[in-house]
């Protein structure tokens, strides 16, 4: 069975029901995040949101946020201010056929957040390991043509801003490291994982 997932900026980019994952970059805005939950009410969404001067980690499936997640690192914006150090409890939501972690943007270079969420996935029964980045990334990051093999057997949905011309292009990776869908300028994308 394949999972719809979606990549979006705002809510008017959904046609709802047509995604089961939906994921919302870094700094989303709080209520934008909310009408997509609501209009979306069955799918998993996933995002960044800026609480005071920090940047919380969102999943949701309806109700309240699944996750205790404050970014770790501190990175160039100026935004926010990282907490120094990884989750207490690691940001993954697992049910039977499908397992869903979130890793704030620049924390996929901190090893002590990234790489317990990667062998948690791994070890996950679940068919389908989704790795998603919420994320207000420029161009250099992820520039070399994959595979990535960190990330080989899993899934990975990165959702970035679309608010400048510099910056890396939302994309999904299949569990082979092979991009299947890029964006070309600041599209949404909706894509079947398999």
């Amino acid at each position: 069975m394949s999972v719809g997932v979606s990549c979006v900026s705002r809510a008017s980019e959904l046609v709802p029901g047509q995604s089961r994952v939906i994921v919302l970059p870094e700094y989303v805005e709080a209520t934008e995040l909310e009408r997509v939950v609501t209009q979306n009410h069955k799918a998993i969404v996933v995002g960044a949101v800026l609480e005071r001067n920090r940047c919380r980690a969102v999943l949701r499936q309806g109700g309240a946020n699944l996750l205790d997640y404050l970014k770790a690192d501190t990175d160039g914006t100026g935004w926010t201010k990282g907490v120094g150090h990884p989750p207490v409890d690691l940001p993954v939501f697992e049910t039977e056929s499908i397992c869903v972690s979130v890793v704030i943007c620049t924390d996929t270079q901190r090893t002590d957040v990234q790489n317990p969420v990667i062998e948690k996935l791994r070890s996950s029964r679940a068919k389908h390991k989704l790795f998603c980045i919420p994320a207000y990334m420029g161009p250099e990051w992820f520039s070399t043509p994959g595979p990535y093999p960190q990330y080989e057997g899993i899934t990975v949905i990165l959702c970035n801003h679309t608010d400048r011309e510099a910056r890396r292009k939302s994309f999904v990776m299949d569990a082979c490291g092979q991009m299947i869908a890029a964006q070309t300028d600041r599209e949404a994308i909706h894509v079947d994982i398999e």
